[in-house]
């Protein structure tokens, strides 16, 4: 651009006045990748004095070492695709030698014949985390600041291509964003400007009968269009463009020798910096409407909901935690929350939080809030990772649900339950002791007694007694099942564990399951001793005992076989039922009735004389690999 031309737009303030007080830093790179503007923005926030970064080699001097080369690699292939990696976010060394993270929004600038020269960047520091709801920060890009930015750039452009008025128009429904210039023309110029703005947005120019490009609306480039005999002179048009839709158009007119090639270029750069900067401020506009809808949401729950950063303090919570641990939001946020545990809870639920924030698990607890007022509340806290778009964590969510009423309920079911099994266990007892008395007495009886008729009728009356002592046993095996919450058994060493009690087994057992767990009664171990003691006492010669896994769709078949006599075809479903046993009381009816509990099926399908096969179907979510 001459310096006529130059003079001819100093109408308005210096470039460099209007760029070095943008609330945003403005970066130039050659596509050598060598700084060729930087705003006093952009300074301040790297830290350096603009002469030690003009010229110099950007990622030699701000970008770390181990990040240097595919940063590097990164802008040449975003220079090559047009794209200049579009919100990007970098981490730079600053002139303090410090590190700092900042986001980009980027675009290529090329030549009038379409070379790229290289990469205009706007950007900020990246926050250390997401807005709190009850913050404000003035730096984001709102639709109120957007008006302002743009129109700083809008002036700055049009100074530096010497035009003497001018329009920005976003096309929005209703109207939309709108700065005209008529600079020193009068109404006259603002009329034509407007008549030209309408005339653009309705995709014509009314000029001798000339028309806008095809391809003006999707071009990246400015275009010098004729005046069609107005005032204006000739007409400078650049469209902002944003991943290829038009979102609206910087025009310029009133250059006295008319606009050059170089100036369509340059209102192309800025055209895209007007586009960046309207996105952001509709992203921002559109995160605020979803958190608006998230907290109405959030308010009107039922439950509990409670918010956290990446590291794992508290953002937000609902009243309804408000309302059970009686912690208003402002106290909550960080780490306050934390003051709303039970004491002899605090402890548990922290380490399960903090192996939550290291990865190593989900989070779903029961323990109790102590309100201010003395209350105790029990809850179930379950949470999961909030992520962004590209997986990365942002914070969690967790939900909180009222079991107090469960829990009493719980309480008390569990109380009627000993004292059941209290009366019980003292019946058992002294039914057992009053059995003892009589098979001993019988026993007395049958060597003293010579008639063959009254042996025979002792002996009968003697195995009755034993089969009512069996059956008394079994009631006390039978009323522990469900009485202690299920939980996760490590397979392979439940199993042994349970082998342990007949040595004979372990000299021939294999469990082959790697580090599985299952989700079950605690008298799971009894299930496999039942097991191996039915293997060694109706198999026969048994000479393997195997325990394997295998996936069945989402489910997976636990196997417990063996090499023994295995079970006739006819009996398979016989043996869990309860009036059927042989010898063994009531063994897997009763691991019929453990594994139940949480879901776990059971049945035979061995062949019989190659081995018992016994499947144990687990099914989806109550089993695990460590």
């Amino acid at each position: 651009m001459s310096d006529a031309d130059r003079e001819a737009g100093a109408s308005g303030p210096d470039l460099a006045l209007y760029i070095d007080h943008a609330d945003f830093a403005l970066l130039v790179l050659g596509a050598d990748g060598r700084v060729r503007f930087v705003n006093q923005e952009g300074c301040d926030l790297l830290g350096y004095p603009r002469e030690r970064l003009i010229g110099r080699d950007w990622f030699e001097t701000c970008i770390p070492e181990p990040d240097r080369a595919d940063a590097r690699l990164a802008f040449r292939r975003s220079l090559e695709r047009g794209d200049a990696e579009a919100g990007a976010a970098e981490t730079v060394l600053t002139g303090s030698g410090s590190l700092r993270r900042i986001a980009w929004r980027s675009r290529v600038f090329r030549d009038a014949g379409g070379a790229v020269l290289g990469a205009v960047r706007s950007g900020a520091a990246a926050p250390e985390r997401r807005p709190r709801p009850h913050e404000t920060s003035w730096s984001l890009p709102t639709r109120e600041n957007f008006s302002a930015r743009a129109r700083l750039l809008f002036d700055s452009c049009r100074a530096l291509v010497g035009a003497r008025a001018g329009f920005l128009t976003v096309f929005e429904e209703g109207g939309g964003a709108l700065i005209l210039d008529p600079g020193a023309g009068g109404r006259d110029v603002e009329s034509s400007l407007s008549a030209l703005v309408g005339s653009l947005r309705a995709g014509s120019y009314p000029g001798d009968g000339a028309a806008i490009e095809n391809d003006l609306p999707g071009s990246r480039w400015g275009q010098v269009l004729p005046s069609g005999g107005s005032a204006l002179g000739n007409i400078l048009i650049a469209p902002l463009l944003f991943e290829g839709s038009s979102l609206g158009l910087l025009g310029f007119a009133g250059k006295p020798k008319g606009f050059t090639g170089d100036d369509a270029a340059l209102a192309a750069v800025f055209a895209d910096i007007v586009a960046l900067a309207f996105n952001d401020a509709e992203i921002y506009r559109q995160l605020v409407d979803s958190e608006r809808r998230y907290h109405t949401l959030a308010e009107i729950a039922p439950v509990g909901i409670f918010r956290t950063d990446r590291s794992g303090d508290c953002v937000y919570v609902n009243s309804y935690w408000s309302a059970i641990t009686g912690v208003p939001l402002e106290e909550a946020l960080g780490k306050g929350w934390e003051r709303a545990l039970h004491p002899d809870d605090r402890d548990r639920v922290l380490a399960r939080w903090s192996d939550v924030l290291g990865g190593k698990c989900e989070f779903q607890e029961e323990y109790r809030f102590l309100r201010p007022d003395g209350a105790v509340f029990w809850v179930l806290g379950s949470g999961t990772r909030e992520t962004n778009p590209e997986g990365e964590p942002i914070g969690y969510v967790r939900t909180t649900i009222d079991i107090t009423e469960r829990k009493r309920d719980e309480t008390a079911l569990k109380m009627v339950n000993k004292k059941l099994n209290l009366l019980s266990s003292i019946t058992r007892h002294d039914i057992l002791n009053q059995l003892t008395v009589l098979l001993g007495s019988m026993t007395l009886l049958i060597d003293d007694v010579r008639d063959p008729d009254t042996v025979r009728m002792l002996a009968r009356s003697m195995d009755a007694a034993r089969t009512i002592e069996r059956q008394i046993l079994f009631t006390r095996d039978y009323e522990e099942i469900g009485v202690n919450a299920p939980r996760w058994f490590d397979v392979e060493e439940t199993v042994r564990v349970a082998a342990s009690g007949l040595p004979e087994a372990l000299r021939i057992l294999a469990a082959d399951v790697g580090d599985l767990e299952v989700y079950a009664d605690p008298l799971l171990q009894k299930v496999f001793y039942n097991l191996v003691e039915n293997s060694l006492r109706h198999g026969g010669a048994v000479t393997r005992i195997g325990v394997s896994a295998e996936p069945s769709g989402n489910d997976l078949v636990l196997v417990f076989e063996d090499d023994g006599a295995g079970v006739p075809a006819g009996l398979k479903e016989q043996i869990f039922r309860r009036e059927y046993y042989v010898h063994t009381g009531f063994g897997l009816f009763l691991s019929r009735e453990i594994l139940a509990i949480t879901g776990i099926a059971i049945r035979e399908t061995g062949t019989p004389g190659k081995g018992a096969r016994f499947e144990l179907l687990v099914p989806g979510g109550a089993f695990r690999y460590r």
